[in-house]
């Protein structure tokens, strides 16, 4: 074996949640690109295998191992790491993923184990990397750039930005997978986001909008298709610009697809005819992040989003038949216990149906590369720690100069109830 890619268990185990587990498709790119350049690869994901089986995989001695991992997983990420070197000590480590991106310098500080880190973008480094790694004795890495090594103990690393044309991409390599562990597909339609929230970094890593050809995403719901799946979600943010999403389901109707999917949207930019052409095409539900019912609250995360077009525009996608669901946050600066009652007041006005539409309250979360982490002081917020186990959005992360730590608790608890009222009742 030339590289085992190794995805790290993600989901939470949250009563008042229902996950439904996805193939992780950038890592699969990821695959298929190195394989369809002749490299043998394999992928282990720990999310539906077992770390015993994982160590029979490493006995083989693959010369690279690829891990990602999210913040909150970055401890098992690096156990991983440990794992492979007791096993295996002559493999090569590579670490990717939005955490790797951002603190890729403390990492190779930190974890010696950890040889490589690709940043950012990694479709187009990988290769040129994988190339340099397996073609030559003592591969020349000075100009690569995006790749953070170590040099006799020094750092070394080159940022520079190139986005990859999606369309040249190649579809993920699901044939790496036991596909009956998967109960919905997963399809990458776009990258990147025209806005510039304090509490994301996808303008950080995907830093140019961009969207695969319409006919690309159809063809590839029809291989889902064929593969069983019965539900497909595509990402992310599908209406930053409306035109591609109503030529996107146009070209899904005309394929005939026997496929029901959902996808991630700008809840104020809805319109009916938008709503209409989604449901004809096959969808069924929205996810919208709300994140807060007090304008003054948006507005100091810059969250750039008028309200009453968030009421028009889930009245407009109900009314075509589209279930929603909606995600607030609890903990953003400038929060208090008034503008959490705004947030209530905006759910009632929106009348969500429980059965039917899903709530869920995550507490904000200042994720390396995020501007609440970059600057806390900037918004009146105070870090409590850097326990990046607790970093999942479930557990309040910093403390704000506007509500007492314990107010904001009450808040959050309030949140969970509702949340929990809209899945119990769920059949």
């Amino acid at each position: 074996m030339d590289i085992l890619f190794i995805n790290p268990r993600t989901e939470l185990e949250m009563e008042s949640k229902i996950y439904h587990r996805e193939p992780p498709n950038g890592l699969l790119t990821l695959c298929a690109i190195v394989e369809n350049a002749g490299y043998d690869v394999d992928f282990f994901d720990l999310s539906v295998q077992s770390m015993n089986k994982l160590q029979r995989y490493l006995s083989e001695e693959p010369r690279l191992v690829g891990i990602t991992s999210l913040t909150n997983t970055y401890n098992i990420a690096m156990d991983i790491s440990d794992k492979v070197k007791e096993i295996s000590p002559n493999t090569k480590i590579m670490y990717g993923g939005p955490h790797a991106t951002f603190k890729y310098a403390e990492i190779l500080q930190q974890n010696k184990n950890v040889d490589y880190i690709l940043c950012g973008e990694a479709d187009q480094t990988l290769l040129q990397f994988v190339q340099r790694f397996f073609e030559s004795e003592n591969p020349d890495y000075t100009r690569l750039p995006n790749l953070a090594y170590r040099v006799q103990e020094k750092m070394r690393y080159i940022e520079s930005y190139t986005p990859v044309n999606l369309d040249d991409l190649p579809l993920p390599a699901r044939h790496l997978l036991d596909l009956e562990n998967y109960e919905v597909g997963m399809i990458i339609v776009n990258r990147g986001c025209p806005f510039n929230c304090a509490f994301c970094v996808r303008q950080k890593i995907f830093r140019k909008v961009r969207f695969r050809n319409p006919n690309d995403v159809a063809f590839e719901m029809q291989i889902l298709t064929r593969l069983g799946f019965k539900f497909v979600n595509l990402y992310d943010n599908l209406n930053v610009n409306e035109d591609y999403v109503l030529k996107l389901c146009q070209k899904i109707k005309e394929t005939k697809l026997n496929l029901n999917w959902g996808s991630e949207l700008r809840a104020d930019r809805i319109s009916i005819d938008l709503a209409t052409a989604l449901r004809e095409a096959g969808c069924k539900v929205i996810a919208v992040g709300i994140e807060s019912g007090d304008p003054k609250v948006l507005q100091q995360v810059n969250k750039q989003q008028n309200l009453e077009s968030v009421k028009k525009g889930i009245k407009n996608a109900k009314s075509a038949g589209l279930a929603i669901q909606a995600y607030f946050i609890i903990g953003l600066p400038g929060e208090t216990l008034e503008s959490f009652e705004l947030t209530c007041k905006l759910l009632d006005d929106l009348s969500l149906e429980p059965g039917i539409d899903r709530v869920n309250f995550f507490a904000a979360t200042p994720y390396p590369g995020t501007a609440l982490y970059e600057h806390p002081e900037k918004f009146g917020v105070q870090i409590r720690h850097e326990n990046w186990d607790l970093y999942d959005n479930s557990n309040l992360i910093m403390e704000l100069d506007s509500i007492t730590f314990e107010d904001l608790e009450k808040n959050f608890k309030k949140g969970k109830e509702i949340e929990k009222e809209f899945y119990s009742s769920l059949g």
